[in-house]
């Protein structure tokens, strides 16, 4: 592993990096604040469609080398994406509310101290 900006990368994937700061350190796609798990669910949810996953993740940019990467990352470490995989929708709950969350009646997620609609 190595340091860019704030993130920790892993030399075979320089587009993965962790940020104990960010997503309680999750493994995610440096640019774009998006979890490897996140893409891995939108992966599996898609059956692997690209333009599906693109569309779901405007943050992507259109770049489905990030997808890819991704995915290699999870083959690669599984074991740093799995438990947020296995997590149910009541930990899932939770641990955003840990964070500081809400989860509106129309499923949006919001920041409580700014009221900020953020997308997860």
């Amino acid at each position: 592993m190595e340091r860019v900006r704030s993130y920790l990368t892993f030399s075979d994937f320089p587009n993965i990096g962790q940020n104990p700061r960010m997503h309680e350190g999750s493994p995610t796609v440096i640019g774009t604040r998006l979890k490897v798990s996140t893409v891995v669910r939108t992966y599996r949810a898609c059956n692997g469609d690209v333009a599906c996953i693109v569309e779901a993740h405007p943050a992507l940019g259109g770049r489905t080398e990030l997808i890819e990467e991704s995915m290699a990352f999870y083959r690669a470490h599984p074991e740093l994406v799995d438990p947020e995989l296995e997590e149910t929708y009541e930990q899932h709950v939770a641990r955003l509310h840990r964070l500081g969350f809400e989860i509106r009646a129309d499923g949006r997620v919001v920041l409580r101290r700014d009221r900020r609609v953020v997308s997860l």
